[in-house]
């Protein structure tokens, strides 16, 4: 029975080659598409999973005469908090202006390594209470309690340090006022992270760099 299908399937190919190889190519594009298409939608839709209490996180967005901004000014989350009790904890998220990587300096047995490192972000002491991370170094409710403390991926640690435990090393930050020290106190699991917070790295907004203008902001 299949024998017979397939005989006349090819006797019909050869008899409208054109008409068959436009079929074909035609369906070998749409299945190409949907399974493209899925995939896209799987990936999207993966996107900060991890966090244990996703369906209670918002993020803030401001409305301008210009637009929308999902940024706002210092004092809002503590003063949101401070105001509607319905919220339990607030943190805010900051990347430097206009610099897009920072310069991370290691020195160690008289060498001195430099990576230029995109997606650093500041951020509060809080802020691994509201995003849920696995760290493989450190306590994730201690790791940025101190001023000039930072954490790293595991993948930016391995590159850094190889294999060895980077905790309480100290990684001079580049910056356009100077270079700033910073204690490593934990490696975050980045392996299959989906999330739209990039960070390789985070830096405690409490610092000796722009912690006073963030104070200044605050007060």
């Amino acid at each position: 029975m299949l024998r017979n299908i397939f005989k006349t399937t090819f006797r019909s190919f050869s008899k409208n080659k054109t008409v068959s190889f436009i079929n074909v190519i035609g369906l070998g594009v749409g299945l190409a598409t949907c399974i493209l298409m899925l995939l896209f939608i799987w990936d999207e839709s993966n996107y900060d999973k991890h966090h244990a209490h996703g369906e209670s996180l918002y993020r803030l967005a401001v409305t301008f005469s210009e637009g929308k901004s999902a940024s706002g000014p210092a004092p809002m989350a503590e003063a949101f908090k401070t105001e509607f009790p319905e919220i339990l904890q607030s943190a805010r998220l900051l990347k430097y202006p206009m610099l897009e990587s920072m310069l991370l300096t290691y020195e160690a047995n008289g060498s001195t390594e430099i990576f230029n490192e995109p997606h650093g972000y500041y951020v509060d002491a809080t802020f691994f209470d509201v995003l849920t991370y696995k760290f493989v170094e450190g306590n994730s409710k201690k790791v940025l309690t101190e001023p000039n403390t930072m954490v790293l991926s595991a993948t930016l640690a391995n590159k850094i340090f190889g294999e060895r435990n980077p905790v309480g090393e100290i990684i001079q930050v580049g910056l356009p006022e100077g270079n700033f020290e910073y204690t490593v106190t934990g490696v975050f699991e980045d392996a299959d992270l989906h999330s739209h917070v990039n960070g390789r790295y985070f830096l405690s907004i409490s610092n000796s760099d722009i912690g006073e203008y963030v104070k200044g902001e605050t007060s």
